[in-house]
């Protein structure tokens, strides 16, 4: 069923750690705004985003404002680029911690997208807003625009008590679903439903094989995928080799498919990378975890800043330091800077030092 799925939703974005409220949680369970009050400020804040006009809105002394993942000025991104809504609509709600998300498509220029939203409401006003748009990438099935009419029946309807989960449950199942995917060592670390299904930017990819007619896991349910394939990469010491060998298979019986033919040349291609057995048993990382943190952590929040532009040089200037700090070894690499760089410089052999009270007042 959907339950997990729905529970995913309803726990992620309501529930993600954010600047504001890293001092601790509110003791007063009280709030100034309740459902109908979040949802109001929801289709407020989209009101506005369509008119480009952030005027419109009541905005917090401090208001952290992030547009797929880069925190900006309020007014910027994707502020500058929408001109339309359409129809579909899923909003979800927590008054205990007043916070409200959105799932829906949006037009940029006339070109539809999907747009996830996130807003922390303190006392009547709007004191966070995160927004994720995702775009459509040519030759790629994602996002699938079309399917995005009404929300499902189960996004919407209430859960009965008796069949209601634990809210720190929820949030536990949540970050389980994406430890899951984050670490990829064959471990599953949340619960699923027998007849779970998962939708991916507006595609379901599971037991949807029609849909993915060169990708046999699409048949396999949300357990049964990381179960049935993850162990001849993950496990087998061959398994790089193996996979290939079935890609091959699968082009020669499908001669006419470029899909086939670019993940062929893919996997052939970064061979030497997906030894992940071997790489495991030596302790080095195989996730994707560790290249994503590192792309938005070194690169992301200190370099795709509003109007910032680099050159290659510049850039890779700057991620050398910021690598150097985030690793805690800049002073081993800024001593290995100066070493390298070191230069004996001979001084004229008369010299006359300022005096003292002039290098005081320096």
């Amino acid at each position: 069923m959907w339950k997990t799925i729905a529970a995913l939703a309803l726990a992620v974005p309501l529930e993600a750690p954010t600047a504001a409220h890293e001092s601790g949680t509110n003791s007063n369970a009280a709030t100034d705004c309740d459902r109908a009050c979040l949802y109001a400020m929801a289709d407020d804040y989209l009101a506005a985003l369509v008119k480009k006009d952030p005027s419109r809105l009541p905005w917090a002394d401090h208001v952290v404002f992030t547009d797929n993942n880069v925190q900006l000025e309020i007014g910027d991104g994707t502020w500058n680029t929408v001109d339309g809504k359409r129809y579909y609509d899923l909003k979800f709600a927590d008054p205990r911690t007043g916070q409200v998300a959105w799932f829906g498509v949006i037009e940029e220029h006339g070109v539809p997208a999907i747009m996830a939203l996130r807003l922390a409401i303190e006392g009547g006003e709007i004191a966070e807003v995160e927004q994720v748009v995702t775009r459509k990438v040519e030759n790629s099935p994602f996002p699938s625009i079309e399917t995005y009419v009404t929300p499902r029946p189960i996004m919407l309807a209430d859960v009965p008590m008796a069949r209601r989960t634990a809210r720190a449950r929820m949030i536990s199942l949540a970050d389980g679903y994406f430890d899951t995917i984050q670490l990829n060592d064959g471990t599953i670390l949340t619960k699923f439903s027998d007849d779970c299904e998962r939708i991916e930017n507006g595609l379901q990819t599971t037991h949807n094989e029609g849909a993915f007619p060169n990708y046999p896991i699409a048949a396999f349910g949300c357990q049964g995928q990381f179960e049935k394939l993850r162990h001849t990469l993950r496990h087998d010491p061959k398994g790089i080799d193996k996979v290939i060998r079935s890609l091959v298979h699968l082009r020669d019986c499908h001669r006419r498919s470029k899909k086939i033919k670019a993940e062929l040349k893919y996997f052939r291609r970064n061979r030497s990378r997906m030894k992940y057995a071997t790489m495991a048993k030596r302790n080095l990382p195989i996730g994707s975890g560790v290249t994503e943190a590192a792309c938005k952590t070194l690169v992301t929040q200190r370099m795709k800043r509003s109007g910032m532009r680099w050159r290659h040089a510049g850039g890779q200037a700057i991620l050398t330091l910021r690598g150097w700090a985030q690793s805690e070894r800049f002073d081993r690499g800024w001593a290995l800077l100066a070493e390298t760089y070191k230069k004996t410089v001979a001084l004229p052999n008369k010299v006359t030092p300022l005096p003292k009270r002039r290098l005081v007042g320096m």
